[in-house]
């Protein structure tokens, strides 16, 4: 999670977002920070050039046990999802489902949660950015997953 964007920042709270190195220097949390303001390499070099500071990608890992093959279409769903509660968006994560066919969804609870960039899966990485999405749905069609199957899953968000 990024830094808070104002009021004080500690040496401690920059090495816990800081995940290149831990060190009570500044200078070396400068220089393995990932971006910043600092003209000449990107780098945050002042205690107030870390406000907002985000050293991301951060990921959470998911797991699941698959229920199915259910149906005429051998649908898959899960149940025993553990966390449901995400550290990115504001919807809690319900379930992931495929037809068997390659129709995977990700179900949310109460809306669409678009805080993350990708899910890896069954051998494979979906990008947020290439499903289609409805009220409280993400949609991939042709996504090679014929089941969820059980195990984990791993969101990356910023």
């Amino acid at each position: 999670m990024a830094l808070q964007g104002s009021g004080t920042i500690t040496i401690s709270q920059i090495n816990t977002e800081n995940t290149s190195t831990a060190s009570n220097s500044l200078k070396t949390l400068s220089d393995t920070a990932k971006s910043g303001s600092d003209p000449a390499d990107g780098a945050p070099y002042a205690m107030s050039e870390f406000f907002s500071y985000n050293h991301g990608p951060s990921t959470q890992v998911v797991t699941y046990t698959s229920s199915g093959p259910s149906g005429k279409i051998s649908a898959y769903t899960t149940t025993g999802m553990s966390p449901t509660t995400m550290p990115f968006g504001s919807y809690a994560l319900s379930s992931f489902a495929s037809n068997g066919s390659g129709y995977f969804r990700i179900i949310w609870s109460g809306g669409l949660n678009t805080g993350w960039t990708s899910l890896s899966i069954g051998g494979i990485t979906l990008t947020r950015t290439s499903a289609n999405s409805t009220n409280s749905t993400t949609h991939f069609f042709s996504s090679s997953l014929t089941t969820v199957g059980s195990g984990s899953a791993t969101f990356t968000y910023p």
